[in-house]
């Protein structure tokens, strides 16, 4: 679980690094943001050194969320 200020790499090369972490419930998965160089889009793929170990991640730009509310309802 990344706690913040861990650095995000991509390609080999550090481009930002983490500002805040926590679990997202809705998600069901770690959740951090991150302030990172330019480029990035949804759908790229970076590590974070959490602790000595590279953990892969996705890029999401903006909010996560579940759009539909399905997690929520009931839809038996």
């Amino acid at each position: 679980m990344p706690l913040g200020h861990e650095p995000v790499s991509a390609r080999g090369d550090i481009i930002g690094h983490t500002t805040s972490c926590a679990f997202g419930y809705r998600v069901g998965r770690p959740v951090a943001l991150a302030f990172c160089k330019a480029g990035l889009e949804t759908g790229h793929e970076v590590e974070v050194n959490i602790a000595g170990r590279r953990a892969t991640a996705r890029v999401q730009i903006g909010p996560v969320f579940d759009p539909e509310g399905l997690r929520m309802r009931d839809i038996g």
